[in-house]
């Protein structure tokens, strides 16, 4: 009995410590406060999709505000089946990433 106890306990560790590696970013180049230097939170955004794509790692959440964005965007991962890279739209904005051309 408590060796299942200890193989539960063990299971929900390691789910919490993988749950707490997940982070939620922002991209607003709007924003006064907005740079590549900064660490993406909602105080100090980062200025461009590219820094997203190179920072967001597996279970990541990225949050694009209002802008158009012509830049290329490469990611360094796309995470896993259970915990993927998320890109989406802040609520209420509209930003555009132009496809290239040439």
């Amino acid at each position: 009995m408590h060796w299942k106890f200890f193989g539960s306990l063990w299971w929900l560790l390691l789910a919490a410590t993988f749950s707490l590696s997940a982070a939620t970013y922002e991209v607003a180049p709007s924003n006064p406060r907005a740079s590549d230097e900064g660490d993406g939170t909602k105080e100090r955004p980062w200025q461009t999709i590219s820094q997203a794509a190179r920072k967001a790692g597996a279970g990541d959440t990225v949050i694009i505000h209002d802008g158009v964005y012509r830049e290329t965007a490469i990611l360094k991962t796309s995470g896993t089946a259970q915990a993927p890279v998320v890109f989406e739209a802040a609520p209420g904005s509209m930003w555009c990433l132009p496809a290239p051309t040439g």
